[in-house]
């Protein structure tokens, strides 16, 4: 399956591209783990490399107003399995096989930053900021 139109799925729910750069959007697909691993006496580097991997997504949103950020939040808010872990399904595209993957993956805390307080219209800017998504 190529390119179908949408970089990532939250929940069965196309992130809308609206709140991103574009060209933003990297992704670590099939990153090691290592268990325990350590240097002997000599310091060589003795891994431990796990048959499981790990998939990191990345993106930065574009500055937006609150409502922006809250209709963005409420998509992945609404997607989360186990909102205490930060924890939902995704399917996301990967560039390196032009397909898409599945997984279980964490949202990171999500920071956004003032920018502008518009008293006049009730609402608040925000700067652009990451979004990250981290395989289980």
């Amino acid at each position: 399956m190529a390119f179908a139109g949408y970089l990532l799925k939250v929940g069965g729910t196309t992130f809308p591209l609206t709140y991103v750069f574009k060209e933003s959007y990297k992704i670590n697909t099939q990153s090691r783990i290592d268990l325990d691993s350590n240097r002997n006496a000599n310091g060589i580097l003795m891994r431990n490399v796990l048959e499981h991997t790990v998939t990191k997504i990345t993106m930065t949103t574009r500055p937006m107003w609150n409502t922006d950020l809250s209709a963005m939040m409420a998509i992945l808010n609404g997607a989360f399995i186990n909102a205490q872990e930060r924890k939902l399904n995704a399917i996301y595209y990967n560039p390196l096989t032009d397909d898409y993957g599945s997984g279980v993956f964490y949202v990171p805390d999500i920071e956004p930053k003032m920018n502008l307080v518009d008293l006049d219209n009730n609402r608040i800017l925000y700067n652009s900021f990451d979004i990250k998504l981290i395989e289980y």
